[in-house]
């Protein structure tokens, strides 16, 4: 059986990475309907200058949600989720912004479908960013019931995500390579299927060709046996 605390430390770990990009500081409150066009116009009616839009849009998001209200629960989530949509829909490699914001409606807004909405369309575009999918596994596992919860759905995502290459695998100063294995058999074992956690890991084995990561993987199955 996996140890808890792995996941513990590993959602920890996530959410204080926040912190590591913060918000912008509040400035003087301007017009901030520019945040609420409709993101696919927008991208295409700015063409080549779209991620300096985003730029300009983050400084802006500081005119919504909590920030606007000083109160994160009081804050109108569709807004949230409109204005940000927008500036992922401008820039989709702008992690920070993202990780915020999804993090935010999640957490406080009790939102998932919302967050895992801002990081979908950010995959659209960053197809093989392992930040996105290991966002989405933690806020996955930490924000669905038990009742609907689904392993496959992580597995699938955690499979994808450990094969990326190992460089992408940092979470600020924290290398995070073998947490997405974990991540995997804790979804497993929600459910009991330790046996089906072996077979995810053997499909790991045989479709990596890192040697130093079949090593990592071995260990992990002996763990298991």
């Amino acid at each position: 059986m996996v140890n808890k605390i792995v996941l513990f430390l590993a959602l920890a770990l996530f959410f204080g990475f926040n912190y590591l990009y913060p918000k912008p500081k509040k400035e003087k409150i301007i017009v901030n309907d520019i945040l609420f066009a409709k993101p696919l116009f927008f991208r295409t009616l700015t063409n080549d200058t779209h991620t300096l839009v985003a730029d300009k849009l983050w400084l802006l998001s500081n005119t919504v949600g909590e920030t606007r209200s000083k109160d994160s629960f009081k804050a109108d989530e569709m807004e949230v989720f409109r204005a940000f949509k927008t500036i992922t829909m401008m820039d989709p490699y702008f992690f920070p912004a993202i990780n915020y914001a999804a993090t935010y409606l999640a957490s406080i807004k009790k939102r998932l479908d919302l967050a895992l909405d801002l990081i979908d369309t950010a995959m659209m575009y960053n197809k093989n960013s392992f930040n996105l999918y290991f966002l989405k596994i933690v806020l996955y596992l930490t924000y669905t019931d038990e009742k609907n919860f689904d392993d496959n759905f992580v597995a699938t995502l955690a499979k994808k995500a450990a094969l990326l290459p190992d460089s992408q695998k940092v979470l600020g100063r924290i290398v995070v390579k073998d947490w997405v294995e974990d991540l995997l058999i804790y979804a497993r074992d929600k459910k009991g299927k330790k046996e089906q956690a072996k077979k995810d890991l053997e499909w790991l084995l045989k479709h990596t060709t890192n040697p130093k990561r079949k090593k990592e993987i071995l260990k992990r199955l002996k763990e298991l046996s």
